[in-house]
């Protein structure tokens, strides 16, 4: 059983979602290995039924009818719009939920939709509980700047949509059970959203959720998932994917190949992933645009005490950052304040511009033997790689082969925090410059700059971390 954090009831809202149709013919569907056991070829086609308010119910009778089919059963949305007057869920899902190309099936929609609940659970458009999900071939798109209505807390939100989609397992009135089993994949699915009140920016909070239901402390562990995201877009949200813990024995790929890639664009997040037990975490060769706080975060020890090690590769992304960004964070709370390492991470061949951003490309919060390798960051910003600030340790990593000689940098390219020690920081050009304040730290190839962090610095720097724990709470 995993020891939990006591944290605010607006950090655990966090979970994802799906669709329901009509109409049952026969069809043939080849297995992949998220649907390990065929059972149906059975096919729900759903099309648009011109009435505004009668799609939701057509999808989620369809996502009914396919449950009851058996694993590997299609819900087919013909081309067309679709309107949804009402929240989406479905329990034991295991099949696909597809369309007919993202210029071709749009979902929508209609009005301000009601996401209160009655026993407090997450509030997602759209709500996937247990089961393997693939979706496919759509366009999820919020127009209206005030699209939902009727959340806790209403204020906060500010009747955007807090949770487009969920994935997620019992509802929080359930009794807890350890060990749920969900999964999911989305392969070309545009997730578009607009300008709304939320942030004075956003109509939707979030496109994608993974993790446990409800508002307690108290809550289930998701396992054994694997979650492939690809060839997808996301556009115009306060966050694009996100899983908060505890999930373990997970295998998360987003993007992965080049011809696989997403787009993140015009967000303040883009991916965030944190407290994962015993998994495998890799984001690469996507294309993140116009990112205001983080294009990638993955941290371990944030909400969750007691977890195995998880393993996350942050490899050949395209990034492009502005505003209050840091174009990577990674994080080790564990090791941060003393205890076991949980994450094994490397970060390698991104390229990283900073527009005038106000902090830099790769930033860390603890963290023991996290390799940097081959990464470059140019551009304008305050620094290009940091960490061992805020009496956060962070010990052993090895940085080789950065490239940093083009950034245009307020502070270093490199800064190595009080709190760092025995860093190996190794470049091949006298331009790389390294403010080295740790202990027992080896640099080879590079300038070791001279100063310290002022008062006016870590001020400025003890803001950072506030803004970023703010964006997580709510």
């Amino acid at each position: 059983m995993k020891t939990f954090l006591v944290v605010t009831a607006t950090a655990l809202v966090m979970m994802g979602c799906f669709f329901s149709s009509c109409n049952k013919e026969d069809d043939s569907v080849i297995s992949t290995p998220q649907t390990p056991a065929l059972k149906s070829s059975a096919v729900f086609t759903v099309t648009p039924s011109g009435n505004y308010t009668d799609d939701a119910d057509a999808i989620q009778l369809a996502l009914n009818n396919a449950v009851t089919a058996g694993a590997g059963s299609t819900v087919q949305l013909t081309a067309g719009t679709f309107y949804l007057d009402a929240r989406l869920e479905v329990d034991g899902f295991d099949g696909y939920f597809k369309g007919a190309g993202t210029q071709n099936t749009i979902i929508t929609t209609y009005g301000q939709v009601n996401l209160a609940l009655a026993n407090d659970d997450t509030p997602a458009l759209i709500k996937f509980r247990h089961g393997n999900l693939n979706m496919s071939d759509m366009t999820i798109q919020i127009n209206s700047p005030e699209p939902a209505t009727g959340m806790p807390d209403n204020v906060w939100w500010e009747n955007s949509i807090p949770f487009l989609l969920m994935v997620t397992g019992n509802p929080s009135d359930v009794p807890i059970t350890e060990n749920q089993i969900g999964g999911a994949t989305f392969d070309n699915v545009n997730f578009i959203g607009g300008p709304g009140n939320l942030f004075d920016k956003y109509n939707v909070s979030t496109f994608i959720l993974v993790g446990a239901e409800g508002y307690s402390a108290a809550y289930y562990e998701l396992t054994d998932g694997t979650y492939n995201i690809s060839d997808c877009e996301f556009m115009t949200a306060e966050r694009g994917i996100v899983c908060y813990g505890p999930n373990s024995n997970d295998t998360w790929t987003i993007g992965g190949a080049a011809n696989e890639s997403n787009l993140f664009e015009d967000m303040n997040h883009g991916v965030i992933l944190l407290d994962f037990d015993n998994s495998y975490l890799e984001v690469s060769h996507n294309e993140f645009a116009h990112m205001k706080r983080s294009a990638t975060f993955v941290a371990q020890g944030y909400y969750i005490t007691e977890l195995a090690p998880s393993t996350c590769l942050i490899h050949a992304n395209d990034i492009q950052i502005e505003d209050l960004a840091d174009g990577i964070i990674i994080g080790d709370l564990s090791v941060a304040y003393g205890g076991s390492k949980l994450l094994n991470a490397t970060i390698s061949n991104n390229d990283i511009l900073l527009e005038n951003a106000e902090w830099g490309g790769i930033f860390a919060e603890g963290g023991q033997d996290i390799v940097v390798s081959n990464n470059k960051i140019w551009g304008s910003g305050l620094l290009g790689i940091y960490t061992g600030i805020w009496g956060y340790l962070a010990t052993d990593w090895t940085l080789i082969g950065n490239n940093v000689q083009q950034l245009n940098a307020g502070i270093a390219p490199i800064l190595l925090g009080p709190t760092t020690s025995n860093f190996i920081v190794t470049g091949g050009s006298n331009h790389t410059n390294v403010l080295d304040l740790g202990t027992n730290n080896i640099l080879t190839g590079v300038n070791n700059m001279q100063g310290n962090i002022g008062p006016e610095l870590q001020a400025a720097l003890a803001m950072k971390h506030q803004i970023i724990m703010e964006s997580l709470h709510h």
